[in-house]
């Protein structure tokens, strides 16, 4: 069937170009001229399964329906492939049909879902890499990501989503993986000491995570929001492939979501653009409190990367015969390393500092402190800001209001700088 779908006249549009084909461990993904095509492999892998015709095409109509929350002029169709194998053929939405062909069956042998192709030079992965992501799209993102965040799924009362269990459940399986496998005596005891602070960490914020749950920022997320899963377009960045095989993997505190960016900018050399994504999730947001489990998602983020770094290593090890496997081991193993000393510099405790600037409207205190937080991770909480929230008022709405009256009154006054001390409380 695959080698069926590299013919260009299996598509139902013109492809003027070789169609490639892209495998990972669980699909396989056909470029044919400016669509894209993602195919489910009929695999169990325990994390996943798509072992059954049926359960591919509930998980792709899963995958459309979720990632149209984020990309939808990017996820377009799920589509039916038409037999036979040997000469497959994309179909149209809505399709099986009469036969097209002799011997072509009207019924699906398979299912894909139908992408919009982009460029591989957009993904914000590459941006990074070539030092051209500006501030302003990652402000773009962090606002967007927080209107999704407030518009998606919160899980309902009783819900396993989210518990101080399920937190830990997923953090310990990491562990124990990355623990149990062999390493030189020095690894071992950082891992053991990374496992130490993250059982202290989860004793300490279990409290935290209940309460967590029950305001509702456990949620229907991406839950893969990483760079790599990023394009630019203009000045937008667009978040595509998040995860439909498994709930427990989306259904996450919104906290844990936004830490994987952080730790993704930390770990390419972005440390200015994540502080300043942090901040401008917060502000979007208004979820100051986030910060409070923040640096234990992060590490967890940059655990699990450690960990699928350590499933691949042991996969490439087992070809390393050839030069470019071995290459391959070695890259691996620096990455590995390389993760596993963010988590300890995630892990690390910071002494609290607070700053207090004043001036103004206008007077240039935001362009000021940018500094702060671009190059010390400062968080930065802003009086007109909170005072609009305050109100019901979006950040960059006109009040109308004269000073000393209306939101700038006394008594609005003095709830602001009341919220302002309670959010430099959560931050300290």
């Amino acid at each position: 069937m695959i080698e069926a779908l590299r013919r260009p006249e299996a598509y139902p549009h013109p492809v003027r170009e070789p169609v490639e084909v892209l495998e990972t461990h669980a699909s396989w993904i056909a470029l044919a001229g400016d669509r894209a095509y993602k195919l489910k492999k009929p695999v169990d892998l325990g994390f996943l399964d798509f072992s059954t015709l049926e359960r591919r095409l509930h998980f792709c109509r899963e995958e459309l329906r979720l990632n149209r929350r984020l990309a939808p002029a990017m996820y377009e169709a799920v589509v039916p492939v038409l037999g036979p194998p040997e000469r497959a053929r994309i179909g149209k939405p809505g399709e099986p049909g009469e036969p097209g062909a002799p011997g072509e069956t009207a019924d699906a042998i398979e299912y894909a879902v139908r992408m919009r192709r982009f460029p591989q030079d957009r993904l914000l992965s590459e941006v990074a890499r070539r030092g051209e992501l500006a501030g302003g799209a990652v402000d773009a993102l962090a606002a967007r990501v927080a209107r999704f965040h407030a518009e998606v799924e919160v899980a309902p009362a009783g819900s396993r989503f989210g518990t101080p269990e399920a937190v830990w459940s997923a953090v310990d399986d990491t562990l124990a993986l990355l623990c149990g496998h062999p390493h030189a005596p020095r690894m071992q005891e950082r891992l053991s000491a990374l496992r130490a602070w993250c059982e202290a960490e989860r004793a300490r914020l279990a409290p935290v995570f209940a309460e967590r749950l029950a305001q509702g920022f456990v949620r229907e997320c991406h839950g893969d929001m990483h760079l790599g899963n990023m394009i630019l377009e203009g000045d937008e960045v667009v978040v595509f492939d998040g995860i439909e095989f498994a709930p427990e993997l989306r259904w996450i505190d919104t906290a844990s979501e936004i830490a994987f960016t952080e730790m993704d900018l930390l770990r390419r050399d972005q440390r200015a653009l994540a502080h300043r994504f942090v901040n401008a999730w917060c502000e979007a947001s208004g979820d100051y409190g986030a910060l409070r489990v923040l640096p234990f998602y992060a590490t967890y983020r940059a655990l699990v990367r450690a960990k699928v770094d350590e499933i691949r290593r042991d996969q490439s090890a087992r070809g390393a015969g050839e030069a470019g496997d071995a290459g391959a081991v070695r890259e691996l193993e620096r990455d590995f390393a390389g993760y596993v000393a963010l988590a300890e510099a995630l892990a690390a405790p910071r002494a609290p500092t607070l700053a207090i600037t004043y001036g103004l409207s206008g007077s240039g205190k935001t362009t000021g402190t940018t500094p702060l937080v671009e190059e010390r991770g400062a968080v930065r909480v802003r009086s007109d800001v909170e005072r609009k929230r305050l109100h019901g008022l979006d950040a960059l709405a006109r009040t109308g209001a004269a000073p000393g009256s209306g939101i700038y009154g006394a008594d609005a006054s003095a709830r602001t700088y009341a919220r302002l001390r309670e959010l430099a409380g959560v931050a300290l």
